[in-house]
C-alpha cells in the first residue's frame, strides 16, 4: 500500500485579505515549480492569500508503477478538503483555486465537497476532471498543450466550447507546458501569466 498525505505549510493564514488561491500542484509538479511559483508570487501582487497544496508519499514507492489516479486521490482528497475548511473559517469573499495536472481533479472535487463556488484556473487538466468542469462555464479557464499525452487538445477544445469555458492551446508543448527551446518555454510562461493575470481581475 502507498501511504500518501497532502499538508500545507501556509497552515496560519493571516486572514488579512478577503481574497484566497488555493495552490493544487501535480504530482511531480510541485508550488515550486515555475507555473505555479509564478502564479502565486503574481496572486500575492494581486493581494491574494496563498495556500499551497503538497504531496507526501512513501518514498520506496515507484508512482509510474503503484500510485493509479484513483489511488492517489481516494488518500489525498481527505486532508485536502480538511486544510481548505481550516484555511476557510477566514471570511474570503474570492476564492480562486489554481491547479495543475492532478490537481485539477482534487480542485474539482474539492469545489464539490465543501459546495463552494471558486474561480478555477485549470493548467494541463486530465479527462478525469471534465465531471467537475460542467457548468463552471466562465468561472474557470484551461489551458493545455497540443502535445499533452493525457488529453487531446481537440477533446478539451470540444468539451470547453460545449460548457463555454475559456481555453488556450499552446502548439507543440507537452504536459509540463514546455518546449525544446527555452525562449519559447518562457513565452508560453509569459502568456499564461497574462492570462492568469486577466483572469484575477473579472469577478463572475
Amino acid at each position: 500500500m502507498i501511504f500518501m498525505s497532502c499538508f500545507s505549510q501556509a497552515l496560519n493564514l493571516p486572514g488579512k485579505s478577503k481574497k484566497l488561491a488555493v495552490i493544487f500542484p501535480g504530482i511531480r509538479y510541485s508550488p515550486e515549480c515555475p507555473l505555479l511559483y509564478y502564479a502565486q508570487k503574481l496572486c500575492v501582487k494581486e493581494g491574494y492569500e496563498i495556500l499551497p497544496l503538497y504531496y507526501s508519499y512513501r518514498q520506496d514507492s515507484v508512482l509510474d508503477q503503484d500510485l493509479k489516479l484513483e489511488n492517489f486521490v481516494m488518500e489525498t482528497q481527505r486532508e485536502a478538503v480538511r486544510l481548505l475548511k481550516d484555511a476557510l473559517k477566514n471570511p474570503y469573499t474570492d476564492i480562486v483555486f489554481i491547479s495543475k495536472s492532478i490537481g485539477t481533479v482534487l480542485a474539482g472535487i474539492a469545489e464539490k465537497e465543501l459546495e463552494l463556488k471558486p474561480r478555477q484556473f485549470l493548467m494541463t487538466p486530465l479527462p478525469e476532471t471534465f465531471p467537475y468542469m460542467k457548468g463552471m462555464g466562465a468561472r474557470g479557464a484551461a489551458v493545455l498543450g497540443t502535445k499533452d499525452k493525457n488529453l487531446s487538445a481537440e477533446r478539451l477544445e470540444l468539451f470547453c466550447q460545449k460548457e463555454e469555458i475559456p481555453f488556450t492551446l499552446y502548439e507543440g508543448a507537452g504536459h509540463r507546458l514546455e518546449m525544446e527551446s527555452m525562449d519559447e518555454t518562457f513565452g508560453i510562461l509569459s502568456d499564461i501569466l497574462k492570462k492568469l493575470r486577466e483572469f484575477l481581475a473579472v469577478s463572475c
